[in-house]
């Protein structure tokens, strides 16, 4: 395992946590690993930044969080608005046909970017 060799722990700068809210979220049951992201803490260098990013790390999914990375109480938290305008959901119905479903995305195609 690579966090067991001593050299390669030495170098590590930070350790960064995206979707921070799996922690919480699937941490007790469904990733059982996720509960346990905090003891890397004890494997690298004291003073290594430990940073965990989310945009939906509000309440007692937050408090979950702070307690499984080991943060201190006066850790600080940085919130920022996740509205975002630009970003929109949309369903249209289609009569189960591929090309009625090809039409359907060809509304969506002039946009600069599209997930479905």
């Amino acid at each position: 395992m690579l966090l067991s060799e001593v050299g390669w722990r030495s170098r590590v700068q930070a350790v960064v946590i995206d979707e921070a809210h799996c922690i919480s979220t699937w941490g007790p049951e469904f990733r059982k690993d996720y509960s346990r992201i905090g003891d890397l803490r004890s494997r690298v260098p004291r003073g290594t930044a430990f940073v965990a990013v989310s945009a939906t790390l509000h309440g007692q999914i937050l408090q979950d969080v702070k307690r499984s990375l080991h943060y201190a109480s006066n850790v600080t938290v940085i919130g920022a608005n996740t509205d975002r305008p630009n970003v929109r959901y949309e369903a249209q119905v289609t009569n189960g046909n591929i090309n009625s479903c090809y039409m359907a995305l060809e509304t969506f195609m002039d946009s600069k970017k599209t997930v479905v």
